[in-house]
């Protein structure tokens, strides 16, 4: 009787404690994101809203995706930018940028204007050399495989504007129009000239985009006088005027159509056409009445502003902010001959108008090789 009574009291107690205790509440009292993806029914914590996605959880705090993505990287690139143009505007204005790209170069600057030492410019170590083979074909002949010393030195201290423009008419007089040697030997005195004439002392900032250009003709010079030399070796005859020397290029498939070979004669030819052209448009905007700045600025634009890209153009645009006016560099040009003032703008005027008649032929017959040839290389440096 006590046993019967004990075990009453046990189930009467198991179900008091099942009565007591609070039921489980079917799974689908709970949100599908409290259960395991098991199938289990085990509560797991509500998931953070992913920032990639486009919904947002109904608890959860208002998350742009465009804002916590872009906003980075939009400020990186404006500090890039900001960046860019500190350095350059650093380097153009308070830096002795002069001396920096002057010993670059291999020039160096002496009182009154610069003074060019004898100098070497040696080119890399081609490894194309082939000895040995006079036959001429695409398998034994590279502009390249010949390497070459820039000796060549002239005196510009008194040439005059006028006396440079009949050696680049002279060019075109001559049986073989554009011989070889004389075209080199006149570009040099052409790079050099610019430099020592037309850039008065104290003019830093203006006196890199001169730099950068006479730098660009010697190099252009080097070229094509390596691939001369290269076309003597190999076809065993020197190459007498400017085209044969091109077709030659072309022929050996040194080319890709208008994607020319670096270095070159053609990329040397090219960028040598373009630099007459912009000194020709520069003194054709003088004689047209436009100051120093907006010459240089409007031929940039005109030759160019489509070949170069942003930082070279930079360079180049504050160059252009810091010419002086033409007042200082038409005494600059008649030093020699103490001129000033109005009598020195006549005679500069005078000179830059035979050198503009004079140069204009050389610059029609390079232009019309260059499209016949179809070797105007759009590229950008």
């Amino acid at each position: 009787m006590i046993k019967s009574r004990s075990l009453t009291g046990l189930a009467g107690a198991s179900n008091l404690y099942h009565e007591t205790r609070s039921p489980l509440p079917p799974p689908t009292q709970f949100p599908a994101s409290r259960y395991s993806s098991s199938g289990f029914g085990n509560p797991l914590p509500p998931c953070p809203p992913s920032p990639f996605s486009s919904t947002r959880s109904i608890n959860s705090a208002p998350l742009s995706a465009t804002t916590s993505l872009r906003t980075p990287l939009l400020t990186l690139s404006i500090l890039t930018v900001l960046l860019w143009s500190i350095t350059l505007n650093y380097l153009l204005t308070y830096s002795n940028i002069q001396e920096r790209v002057v010993s670059v170069a291999g020039l160096h600057p002496a009182a009154g204007g610069v003074d060019y030492r004898k100098r070497f410019m040696k080119n890399r170590v081609f490894t194309t050399q082939r000895g040995g083979v006079s036959s001429y074909s695409s398998t034994t002949y590279s502009p390249r495989s010949i390497k070459v010393d820039y000796d060549e030195d002239v005196d510009v201290s008194d040439l005059t504007l006028t006396a440079l423009g009949c050696e680049f008419s002279t060019l075109l007089t001559s049986d073989t129009p554009l011989p070889i040697n004389e075209f080199l030997t006149t570009l040099t005195k052409f790079g050099r000239y610019r430099l020592h004439h037309q850039v008065p002392p104290n003019f830093k900032a203006y006196n890199v985009g001169m730099i950068l250009g006479e730098k660009d003709v010697l190099n252009n010079v080097r070229k094509i006088r390596s691939a001369s030399k290269s076309y003597e070796k190999y076809k065993g005859k020197k190459a007498i005027h400017l085209w044969e020397l091109i077709d030659a290029e072309i022929t050996a498939e040194v080319h890709n159509g208008n994607k020319l070979s670096d270095p070159s004669a053609g990329i040397g030819v090219l960028w040598i056409w373009r630099q007459l052209k912009y000194q020709l448009e520069i003194y054709e905007n003088f004689l047209a009445g436009f100051n120093a700045k907006d010459s240089c600025d409007k031929a940039y634009s005109s030759v160019y502003d489509a070949y170069h890209s942003w930082v070279i153009r930079k360079i180049f645009s504050k160059s252009f902010n810091a010419a002086p006016s033409e007042t200082v560099i038409f005494e600059w040009m008649e030093r020699s001959d103490g001129l000033k003032g109005e009598e020195a703008r006549e005679k500069a005027m005078k000179e830059m108008k035979d050198f503009v008649d004079d140069v204009r032929g050389v610059v029609e017959e390079m232009e019309r090789g260059i499209e016949e040839r179809g070797i105007n290389d759009p590229t950008r440096v």
